[in-house]
């Protein structure tokens, strides 16, 4: 499976080893989260429902489930994938 690299994206590994043993101290700590979800976005909701065996979508009904969401409610979906 090959990742395109859209302008502006690098296909450098954004957090190897060493950088892995100490990532808080890495002064471009917020541009490398950026470009790692920049660069997983395009292929999120596959990898999920492959990894999931599909069920990624029972747990996302069963969570509005329990919410007990309306028809007319107002959502904000943060940092849910």
């Amino acid at each position: 499976m090959s990742v395109e690299v859209k302008p502006g994206q690098t296909s450098e590994v954004q957090w190897d080893t060493p950088r892995l043993a100490s990532p808080h101290a890495q002064a471009d700590k917020s541009c490398r989260v950026r470009r790692m979800f920049d660069a997983i976005a395009p292929t999120y909701e596959l990898v999920n429902s492959l990894s999931s065996a599909g069920r990624d979508k029972y747990w996302r009904r069963q969570m509005v489930k329990l919410a007990d969401v309306r028809p007319d409610d107002v959502l904000l979906d943060v940092a849910c994938g």
